[in-house]
């Protein structure tokens, strides 16, 4: 037994062909059923993408930290900037910044918990970071179609179920924690 995540070439996915969908169906079976998760190959995301959806991702976190607070989510907007997130009643030592789509003229959905904001003097980045959740988007929504199939459904049988979805992206920054815990805290006796 393998202790890393099978590999699924999902090539030909995005483009919605029927053979890609019926071989990711099948590829994507065994390890849903047993661990609920794969690791992507084939997406078909150009290397210049993602280097520069990395580098906005960098930028985002490296601003001062007044332009952060003005991007910082808040109770009725659970999108953006925030710093304070908890696990088991602890700080965490990292920072994230929550984004989702945008739809041109239209308001947010009524059962969305965020509306998107971004540094105003950056234009560049909010364009990269937009194009990779679309890209992210669309390689889910074949990925959505693979699982009907996997089902015996019709591929297109949920499309209309995600026509104003409200998925949204998190970029995760951990940060130096100020006070480690010992090289040998986590061995056991």
């Amino acid at each position: 037994m393998s202790h890393q995540p099978d590999l699924v070439d999902i090539t030909g996915l995005d483009r919605g062909e029927p053979s890609a969908i019926r071989r990711v169906a099948a590829a994507i079976a065994p390890p849903c059923a047993e661990w609920g998760v794969f690791h992507v190959v084939g997406h078909g995301i150009p290397p210049a993408e993602l280097t520069r959806f990395a580098d906005a991702m960098r930028r985002l976190f490296e601003l001062p930290a007044a332009t952060k607070q003005a991007l910082r989510r808040t109770r009725a907007n659970a999108w953006g900037w925030y710093d304070a997130e908890l696990t088991k009643n602890r700080r965490d030592w990292k920072e994230v910044f929550d984004y989702g789509p945008e739809r041109a003229g239209a308001p947010a959905a009524s059962h969305s918990d965020g509306t998107n904001q971004w540094p105003a003097a950056m234009p560049d980045l909010r364009d990269a970071l937009l194009a990779h959740f679309h890209r992210c988007e669309t390689i889910s929504r074949g990925l959505l179609r693979a699982l009907c199939a996997g089902l015996g459904l019709a591929p297109d049988l949920l499309d209309a179920a995600f026509t104003n979805q409200t998925s949204f992206q998190r970029l995760n920054r951990y940060l130096p924690c100020p006070d480690p815990a010992s090289a040998d805290a986590c061995l056991l006796p």
